[in-house]
């Protein structure tokens, strides 16, 4: 351990590397891919249209032997080509919870809850979160979350629409 992270091997001086958590990456993945394919399959009104996801995990805990409940933020957005221009159709960035089920070494979303809008929201965070998260969930705004996910989406316009 060097300053409480996990080192995997010497670097003699120099800076040392957080080893990448593969699962954690899987885990990702599969939200993505949920998230994704279930906006795609809605708001058919634009033919073109595409949807994109970035996400933050905040906490992991395992249920059962085979599921865990995965807490996350996610940013979501929808874009389509008109005009030769990209243009976003809507957009939304809220907390959520994740089941998930690991079969085959693949993750699986099984389940997934958000909190309600409006004066229903901070009640609805109190109920779906653990409380050790839910400074984290508020602060969400001001800690470079947003930014790396906008970042992360604008990443993948770019990779889809080849611009």
């Amino acid at each position: 351990m060097q300053n409480n992270k996990a080192v995997l091997f010497s670097t003699w001086g120099f800076n040392y590397i957080e080893p990448i958590n593969i699962e954690s990456k899987k885990m990702e993945i599969a939200i993505k891919d949920y998230l994704v394919n279930k906006d795609d399959e809605k708001n058919l009104e634009f033919k073109n249209a595409k949807s994109f996801a970035g996400v933050k995990l905040i906490l992991t805990e395992k249920n059962t032997n085979d599921s865990m409940c995965v807490y996350a933020w996610v940013l979501q957005a929808k874009y389509y080509i008109k005009n030769n221009e990209i243009k976003e159709i809507n957009s939304s960035s809220i907390p959520y919870k994740f089941i998930l089920k690991k079969v085959d070494n693949k993750y699986n979303v099984i389940d997934s809850t958000i909190p309600r809008d409006g004066s229903y929201y901070y009640n609805d965070i109190k109920k779906i979160f653990p409380k050790n998260i839910i400074n984290d969930i508020n602060n969400i705004n001001s800690n470079g979350t947003i930014d790396e996910l906008k970042l992360d989406v604008a990443q993948q316009i770019k990779l889809y629409f080849h611009r």
